[in-house]
């Protein structure tokens, strides 16, 4: 799937990073794609937000432990 554009927002709050990050993609069908989102981080990284909008749906998503959500998934 082609990634359209990318925008970063960083907030620097008492020596730390808080950083938004909002990538567009356009899917080049007229049919629903289902997609894994991998988002490698820094060991001592958090993600503790994450939110897909599609077109006019808007999905929060609950951030688990990789093994947890993995195993729920399937």
């Amino acid at each position: 799937m082609p990634l359209l554009n990318i925008d970063y927002d960083i907030e620097i709050i008492n020596g730390l990073v808080d950083l938004t990050l909002k990538q567009k993609y356009k899917n080049p069908t007229d049919k629903f794609l289902e997609i894994e989102y991998c988002f490698p981080i820094q060991p001592k990284s958090c993600i503790y937000k994450f939110v897909a909008e599609f077109q006019y749906l808007r999905i929060e998503g609950v951030v688990k432990e990789k093994k947890e959500a993995k195993k729920e998934f399937e």
